[in-house]
């Protein structure tokens, strides 16, 4: 007859059977490990540990991303980042009111160094020519990360604008509409703090026009 708690033919003992057990679940233990310290060797050897996810250390950590722009592969701050966008979408409402009143002073609230000094000087040129420009954006998409801006200058939050536009040209003297364009943008602008708001410092647009 067979022992208890042993299978018929078998002559290991319930204690067989639990020391059997719990030496499955360390093997099964060590496994783990070891598959666990395989990836964080390999993470060593290949790559920078901290920049890599697993379980514990996730990346990016809550509250940054990645940077969406070549150039720089160090994390996002969020909460700056839209801090920046949001003064980015003022900083463009200013320009579009700017150039739809014909006045450039309005520009020192949004603008600085070369992107200041150019937008001025194309208002200037639409008062001489005793017009007014009045634009209407469809922005789709803003992206918002690090990039060093032109001609080595250590700024380097940058914003990717894309989107379509129409434009037109507006008599000051009696509000006639003298022509109009519709154009897909891709804009990309360069920002710097001043104060507690960020201003736009320079820029590279491409314009493509739309029939």
């Amino acid at each position: 007859m067979a022992k208890t708690g042993a299978r018929p033919g078998s002559s290991r003992t319930p204690a067989d059977l639990v020391l059997g057990s719990w030496r499955r679940t360390l093997v099964a233990a060590m496994v783990i490990l070891l598959a666990f310290a395989t990836v964080i060797a390999g993470a060593t050897t290949f790559g920078d540990l901290q920049r890599a996810n697993f379980p514990g250390h996730p990346y990016p950590p809550a509250g940054f991303y990645r940077n969406p722009f070549p150039g720089s592969d160090e994390l996002i701050n969020a909460a700056e980042a839209a801090m920046v966008k949001a003064d980015f979408e003022k900083d463009g409402q200013t320009e579009v009111d700017a150039f739809a009143r014909g006045d450039s002073t309005r520009l020192v609230q949004s603008d600085a160094g070369g992107r200041l000094a150019r937008l001025r000087q194309v208002i200037d040129q639409n008062n001489s020519a005793g017009v007014v420009q009045r634009f209407e954006n469809h922005v789709e998409s803003i992206v918002v990360g690090r990039r060093l801006a032109p001609a080595g200058s250590s700024i380097t939050w940058f914003v990717e604008e894309k989107g379509t536009a129409t434009s037109a040209d507006v008599a000051k003297a009696n509000g006639q509409v003298l022509q109009t364009q519709r154009f897909r943008f891709d804009g990309k602008f360069w920002m710097a703090k001043a104060g507690d708001h960020y201003v736009i410092t320079d820029a590279a647009i491409t314009n493509q026009a739309l029939t």
